[in-house]
């Protein structure tokens, strides 16, 4: 069941979107209606040079694409020929259902690359990981490695009074992990 946003505005629905006062509206796939009126709302657009991701206003989104014929009656200002506006060799393409699941792919694969470059190489060439470093590295929490050094599941060495776990055991202890849940 989509979820309601700002004035209605659902996730999965199409709305008219406003790139630019001087062109005319495009179709825009609701991907996230944000929580409340004044929240960002994520769409997305897949035809004309208005191509892409956006986080928009709720200004930008004067209507549903459904009511456009309507809303173009009482607003004449608006652009309503794409040739108009841009060359006539325009790359355009019809809305695909097909297409909107790849660009929410697109953009999820998109969020993971950014969290890894967030993390950093020094994730993949580190030899030795403190405890703080190995629960950011496996998603666990440092009073978990903790644990499971003091169980000794999870050898540590000792650079002074620091606790290291070296990469090797650090996978080693991942991979002996069960795969059902307890």
């Amino acid at each position: 069941m989509p979820m309601g946003g700002p004035l209605g505005i659902k996730a999965g629905e199409y709305w008219a979107y406003r790139h630019r006062s001087k062109w005319p509206l495009f179709r825009a796939f609701v991907v996230d209606p944000g929580p409340h009126y004044d929240a960002m709302i994520k769409i997305m657009v897949h035809d004309g040079p208005a191509r892409g991701s956006y986080a928009v206003r709720r200004a930008k989104l004067p209507c549903k694409w459904d009511d456009l014929p309507a809303y173009l009656e009482t607003h004449p200002e608006i652009p309503r020929d794409l040739e108009a506006t841009f060359p006539p060799d325009l790359d355009r393409h019809e809305p695909n259902p097909e297409l909107e699941v790849f660009l929410l792919q697109e953009e999820l694969i998109r969020r993971v690359v950014r969290a890894e470059m967030e993390r950093g190489p020094a994730y993949t060439t580190k030899l030795a990981f403190t405890v703080a470093e190995a629960a950011a590295a496996t998603g666990y929490s440092q009073g978990t490695i903790r644990g499971e050094i003091h169980r000794n599941n999870l050898v540590a060495s000792y650079a002074n009074s620091k606790a290291v776990i070296r990469r090797e055991e650090l996978e080693r202890w991942l991979s002996a992990l069960p795969n059902d849940a307890p």
